[in-house]
């Protein structure tokens, strides 16, 4: 009876025990949740890629969720924060959590990552851009130092830098789930939005599960047991 008691007070202050060390100043390991939750811009990038880049210059960060749910947005800022996440998931675990839509620009970012989870509900896809073009002449009374500084395009011309524009973005998701996919380019082409159910079957995501799934997955690729769940602020600054 003594040798029961004794491991069940163990158990009990085991907690305890580890919430000590941290407060002591002893190493512990976290998983940095980092929220992608707005149309990707300039303003609303910037606080993620710092958080990503915090990330990375941590020593007691093992891993990152990035918990993505945005429809996309302007492709530079884009463009920009996939670099960013690429860069971290070459130096640490990276799992993306797809709560509610991960479309166009915000399947951009969650491509480069290790392993895509997906809520049950959520939306995946949109490989692709919109690229608005004018083909208005100049005004008769502006003084241009070359026949095109009017910034007006004709319809082929715009076609013509579409297609170098998304081609980065095939790129990208064909060089990071090109052996997961089940589609092929000229699918992805078609720019479709896949529910969560069809797109674990499609390759486009790896498991339809929740954030607690993400974290699951991303302690695992860390080789870590315990861990703290932190969560940066990624609230723009406007």
């Amino acid at each position: 009876v003594l040798i029961v008691v004794a491991l069940v007070i163990g158990v009990a202050l085991a907690p305890t025990a580890y919430g000590a060390a941290k407060e002591f100043g002893e190493s512990t390991n976290e998983i940095a949740v980092i929220e992608v939750g707005a149309v990707i811009a300039q303003p609303t990038a910037e606080p993620v890629e710092a958080a990503l880049q915090d990330a990375r210059q941590s020593d007691s960060v093992k891993a990152v969720v990035l918990q993505v749910n945005t429809p996309g947005g302007g492709l530079s800022a884009t463009e920009s924060l996939a670099l960013e996440v690429e860069r971290t998931a070459e130096e640490m675990p990276v799992v993306t959590s797809v709560s509610q839509i991960a479309a166009s620009g915000g399947y951009y970012v969650s491509a480069p990552t290790d392993h895509i989870v997906a809520n049950p509900s959520a939306l995946v896809g949109s490989v692709g851009i919109n690229f608005a073009y004018t083909d208005a002449p100049a005004s008769g009374s502006a003084i241009q130092s070359g026949p095109d500084k009017s910034g007006g395009f004709t319809e082929e011309e715009a076609i013509e830098m579409a297609d170098v524009m998304v081609e980065g973005f095939y790129g990208t998701v064909l060089d990071n789930r090109g052996d997961a996919l089940d589609l092929s380019k000229e699918e992805l082409a078609y720019a479709k939005v896949y529910p969560s159910q069809e797109a674990v079957h499609n390759g486009m995501i790896d498991e339809v599960g929740t954030l607690d799934t993400a974290l699951q997955r991303a302690a695992e690729r860390a080789d870590i047991d315990r861990y703290e769940v932190i969560e940066p602020d990624t609230t723009p600054d406007i």
